[in-house]
């Protein structure tokens, strides 16, 4: 199952999903649902005391303050500077109001810990009450936690959509703004754009406008390629729409990027950028970096866009057939796919051909958009037991 049709999983912020779960569910909801948080015990919570933090108040919504700070304090043992921070990027203002009553003299530390990670990381997470109210306790730190590790807070909240947050810093340091946007190459407003989020492209347009050429332009494209690999096609959309003369440069940047990872798992990406791009273009769309997009097909069993690919190249389909055979390994993901290929590979002489035609070598492409999307998308969070 997904992880956004996961009931629990879905409810996990995005930094403790990668850093803390590892991209896994390893816990038995048999044990915690339906069951009375006075039932459970330590060992019904996963092994890690912050995972287990943070699934309490998700599988118990409603429970007691009291209940939750003692399993906290006494029960994982945590700090409070530990519970402090997952406490705002979880949105639990009463827990922090809590911990404000309990040490009032180490507040401002709590606050100002790690660069104001508990307010960036709030913010990412949409998080407004908590962002207001850190900002009344702290009203001489607000401009440090605005400006905290290079504007991470106006980065990841763009990342995240939350056109609201990025408002609300623009009121709160408006002599600030163009410094927050441009801030990395435009690192927000890019990062915007690779999650489709245009409501935030059409607001930086409005705020600066004569930046809009240089940030889509930024690192080879940054925003729209990989919003292109990702399948965002909101993104590329407001491109053609609003500099409709930057959409081929984008298609074409680092080798067809976006074409290329789109294969993978996003059909209708691939099938937009055929469509928006000239016909001379798409040759070379399938041969940029050995047929990597076709590759990717079959990497992840894409049977669909196999199938297009096979309806729209049919005389490329030997070559990106032997491209799959020299370069890509076997696997259970990729074992329909391999299937397919030998339902609809074409015939052929094998004059020419290596001896070794027909095996699959242990080359295996690492290419999950996750991990292909720049180093500098990986979030950093530390919460180590």
């Amino acid at each position: 199952m997904q992880r956004e049709n996961h009931p629990i999983a879905k409810k996990i912020p995005e930094q403790f999903w990668f850093n803390k779960f590892q991209l896994k569910i390893t816990w038995n909801d048999d044990q915690l649902i339906g069951k009375p948080f006075q039932e459970t015990t330590r060992l019904d919570f996963p092994e890690d005391d912050v995972q287990a933090l943070i699934l309490l108040r998700i599988f118990y919504p409603d429970l007691q303050l009291s209940d939750y700070m003692r399993f906290a304090q006494d029960t994982l043992g945590l700090s409070q500077q530990k519970i402090f921070t997952i406490s705002a990027i979880m949105g639990y203002l009463d827990v922090l109001q809590k911990i404000k009553d309990q040490s009032p003299d180490k507040f401002l530390i709590l606050i100002q810990n790690k660069e104001y990670e508990a307010f960036c990381w709030a913010a990412a997470n949409g998080h407004q009450k908590i962002i207001d109210w850190l900002a009344s306790e702290a009203p001489n730190d607000l401009p440090s936690m605005i400006r905290a590790q290079s504007y991470d807070a106006f980065d990841f909240a763009a990342k995240s959509g939350h056109l609201h947050i990025l408002q609300w810093m623009h009121r709160k340091a408006p002599d600030e703004q163009m410094t927050m946007l441009r801030s990395r190459g435009y690192r927000g407003i890019r990062f915007a754009a690779v999650a489709g989020h245009t409501p935030i492209l059409d607001w930086f347009k409005k705020q600066a406008p004569k930046d809009v050429i240089a940030m889509i332009q930024h690192d080879f494209y940054y925003g729209f390629r990989l919003a292109a690999a990702a399948g965002h096609i909101d993104s590329l959309e407001w491109l053609n729409k609003e500099a409709p003369e930057e959409l081929i440069k984008a298609l074409q940047a680092d080798n067809y990027w976006g074409f290329c990872f789109a294969g993978y798992e996003n059909l209708a990406s691939l099938k937009w950028q055929k469509e928006h791009a000239p016909d001379t273009e798409f040759p070379k769309m399938l041969k940029a970096r050995n047929y990597q997009a076709f590759r990717g097909a079959v990497e992840y069993s894409n049977i669909d866009a196999l199938d297009w690919f096979k309806s729209v190249a049919p005389n490329f389909l030997t070559a990106m057939i032997d491209a799959v055979e020299k370069n890509v390994t076997r696997g259970d993901k990729s074992r329909k796919a391999f299937e397919w290929l030998s339902q609809n590979k074409p015939n052929q002489t094998t004059e020419g051909r290596s001896s070794q035609a027909g095996m699959f070598s242990v080359k295996t492409i690492e290419t999950r958009l996750m991990l292909a999307v720049d180093q500098e998308q990986k979030l950093q969070t530390s919460y180590s037991n």
